[in-house]
């Protein structure tokens, strides 16, 4: 990599333009031999213009970096073309591109824990929107919790209050 800013910025402007030329050539001949794109083009098209603006009207023909404001957000932006589903995300000191696992578990004294429940999500499905679809889960297999204890990610209002636990039981969690 050049060590200068501005050397930087020219090399990934002439990698953003050589690669959008490759991507038209390929495009233009995916579209003729076989009259429909190929999925890996496509894919290969959708990450190449998230840090690249194209203008394609004729005569303001432009290429630059997206500023940082302009890129898609975290939820929507390809991380890997190896799986197009993976996100980017952070918890506290955290950061990972993949996915989130939401686990319940049992925690009755002297009974070992286990895990009860596990549900993978893409990471950026923020923990307390998993709340209904927990209840939901134990409600459907009979194992609702006499008490069920939430982490910080969990506590909410709502949830807390319309929890389908037994008569007798509270939600318990951090303020």
């Amino acid at each position: 990599m050049p060590p200068e800013t501005s050397q930087r910025d020219a090399l990934a402007l002439r990698i953003g333009a050589e690669g959008a030329q490759l991507l038209d050539r390929g495009w233009h001949n995916a579209r003729t031999l076989s009259r429909r794109p190929l999925p890996a083009l496509e894919s290969l098209r959708q990450i190449w213009v998230q840090p690249d603006y194209r203008c394609m009207v004729p005569g303001l023909e432009e290429l630059r970096w997206r500023t940082v404001d302009e890129r898609p957000p975290s939820a929507v932006l390809i991380q890997s073309p190896y799986d197009l589903e993976a996100r980017s995300c952070s918890k506290r000191d955290t950061h990972w591109v993949g996915y989130k696992v939401h686990l319940t578990e049992t925690c009755d004294p002297g009974q070992p824990d286990l895990i009860t429940q596990v549900i993978t999500t893409v990471a950026t499905t923020p923990d307390g929107v998993m709340g209904p679809t927990v209840q939901q889960d134990w409600a459907q297999r009979a194992l609702l919790p006499g008490t069920p204890f939430l982490d910080r990610g969990s506590v909410d209002a709502d949830l807390l209050g319309t929890a389908p636990t037994q008569p007798q039981s509270d939600g318990v969690g951090p303020p």
